[in-house]
């Protein structure tokens, strides 16, 4: 279990970037945390990290306060995922992924068979097993975010941190990441994912947090937090959230509506637009 409690931070005299911020994360389930820019997305889970020491609050993990755990101790519970970037080292998958057993070695230790199966399960619990043996320089950009998610995995870590993990993807590759993520959830990992897109929290499930201006505007299940007004709010600009489909097809998905200059309420799907 991640809590979040009262936590304050801001830079020099500043205004606050996150402001009181209250929220709680538990195993084998997800939350989405949505904001504009400049919002404090990313110092928030920097925070988190124990990266970010706050001026008030605190982060506790199993009820540890990350404030008080050595980085090894910290890494144990909480593993980061960072945006894919193109990896210039000729490094293979499989030892990146193995990279992930570091916090469980000791102090010039080098991974054992049994790191080296972890690593390896870890591919294969994601569907990427196959890539085992290619150059992190020759797989896509999905690929390699799943392959980041693995290692995520591998460090046996129960609380998942994702910094927009489908940031400059093609639509396939964001719907094979956002499979990796319900895989995790799926496995009992509690996963934290920030995150530009709306409809990838609807997709996902679970909860959602709206934080705008250093400050949580919402928290709760996803189908109810993401509402017109609340996503007209948060991100400036009219937007619709509707139902679309019936029965067991049946989901919420956004439309934007710029030609209104008031952000439209809830309704139901206009059969004209779905």
């Amino acid at each position: 279990m991640l809590r979040v409690e009262d936590l304050t931070f801001r830079r020099r005299r500043g205004a606050p970037v996150l402001d009181g911020v209250n929220f709680s994360l538990a195993g084998g389930e997800v939350v989405s945390l949505l904001g504009p820019n400049g919002a404090g997305k990313t110092t928030l889970l920097r925070a988190i990290l124990g990266f970010l020491r706050p001026q008030a609050g605190r982060v506790r993990i199993d009820g540890e306060d990350v404030a008080r755990l050595s980085r090894r101790a910290a890494a144990r519970l909480v593993a980061y995922v960072p945006q894919a970037t193109q990896n210039t080292e000729p490094l293979k998958v499989r030892d990146l992924v193995l990279m992930g057993r570091t916090a469980h070695l000791g102090l010039l230790a080098m991974p054992g068979a049994e790191d080296r199966a972890m690593a390896f399960s870890a591919l294969e619990r994601l569907g990427v097993a196959h890539l085992a043996e290619r150059p992190v320089t020759a797989i896509s950009g999905g690929e390699r975010q799943i392959v980041l998610i693995a290692r995520a995995l591998a460090q046996e870590a129960r609380i998942l941190l994702l910094d927009e993990p489908t940031a400059s993807l093609d639509y396939g590759n964001q719907l094979k990441v956002l499979g990796a993520i319900r895989s995790a959830v799926a496995d009992g990992h509690g996963v934290l994912c920030a995150t530009h897109a709306p409809d990838h929290a609807l997709f996902l499930g679970g909860k959602a947090a709206l934080l705008k201006e250093a400050r949580l505007i919402a928290f709760g299940p996803v189908q109810d937090v993401l509402t017109s007004q609340r996503m007209s709010d948060l991100y400036g600009a009219p937007v619709a959230v509707v139902a679309h489909g019936t029965g067991s097809h049946a989901r919420k998905v956004l439309i934007p509506f710029p030609d209104h200059p008031v952000p439209p309420r809830d309704k139901p799907c206009d059969p004209s637009v779905c």
